[in-house]
Order: structure tokens, then sequence, then C-alpha cells
């Protein structure tokens, strides 16, 4: 025996409000990434979701895709050898048009080189500017550094969501991806050891 239900509209018409049926979006997971070159995206301006970190960006044999570890300062000194270990600051951004939230990790400036790190000092322009429009990145080799594109679209203003700086950093960098000791697998890996 079937139901027809369609021999009476009120028994599958929805209220307008669709108030019943509205969800909470949990994230589970954060990336921690650079602005893709083909995105447009905009930074929290807040102190509050921005830290300075150190971050490993590894690449391993077998990806394609390069890994953000982040490194606990304090074992700096015993992982000298190990390369790609940076200063960063880490940003709240979000991208269009959902406000898919991820962090970006921005190079801090090498002020150890004969002449000014045009690369990280570029990308912190981008930063400033995506804190008040949506931008896009975009690398220009011929100039060492970023430029920045600006949407003309005229979007509503961003959505971000309502995370402390250190709940975002749980989902961006679970424990695999946290480097504590000269044991982690990347070191390992980094040093010839695996």
């Amino acid at each position: 025996m079937t139901i027809d239900i369609f021999n009476d509209l009120e028994k599958v018409r929805v209220d307008q409000a669709f108030d019943d049926i509205s969800v909470e979006e949990v994230y589970t997971h954060i990336q921690c990434r650079k602005p893709g070159k083909t995105e447009f995206f905009r930074a929290n301006p807040s102190e509050e979701l921005r830290e300075r970190i150190l971050l490993l960006e590894h690449q391993s044999s077998q990806g394609f895709s390069k890994d953000n570890y982040l490194v606990v300062p304090g074992l700096v000194n015993e992982i000298r050898d190990v390369p790609g270990v940076k200063p960063y600051m880490i940003v709240l951004c979000v991208t269009r048009p959902r406000n898919t939230p991820f962090l970006w990790p921005v190079r801090l400036p090498n002020t150890g080189l004969n002449r000014a790190d045009t690369w990280a000092l570029s990308s912190q322009a981008v930063l400033e500017k995506s804190e008040e429009e949506w931008v896009r990145i975009e690398p220009k080799l011929e100039m060492q550094g970023y430029t920045c594109c600006i949407s003309k679209a005229g979007w509503p203003e961003p959505q971000f969501p309502d995370k402390s700086l250190l709940d975002l950093l749980k989902l961006a960098f679970p424990e695999d991806r946290i480097i504590a000791s000269t044991t982690h697998p990347v070191i390992r890996s980094l040093r010839g050891e695996i």
C-alpha cells in the first residue's frame, strides 16, 4: 500500500521561517595555510585573534602539498640543524562566499638579511588591506613580493567564527602537528633518522 501525500499539500508545506530546521555549524578542523591565489578573503583585525608562533613547513617525499607544524619555542636550540623553522604571525581569516575560516601564517620579516625581506613585508601589507576589504593575494616574482587585488563586488562584511584563538589553534594543530621533542617523526625524517 502506498501513501499519496500529494492529495493534500498541507502535509508537505514548510513554514517560510524555517525556524524549526536551523542548525549550528561546529568546526572539527581549521586549516593553517596561505590564502589561495583564486580566493577572496578577509582577515580579522582583532589582536586577540593573532599570535606570533614558530612553524615548520614540511613537504613529505610522497606528498604534493606542504603541511604546517607548530614548533614549541623551547625546542629551537635543539633543532637548529633542521631547515624551515621560521617565525610567523598567525591570523584568523575567512574566504568567500561561505565565510570559511582558516588560519593564515604570515611570515615575519627576516631582520638578518642585508636587504629588505620583500616577500614578508608585502604579505604584511596585504594582511593590513584584508582587514578592511575583500582581497586576493598574488605572488609577483618580478617584484619579489605579493600584490593585492581588491574586490569591487560590494560583498557583505565577513562573519568570523565565535571562537578564541586557543580553540582555533587546537583545531588547526592536533597532537601530530605539534613538534615538542626531537623524536617527532618530521624532525627525525629531516635528520635522516627514519
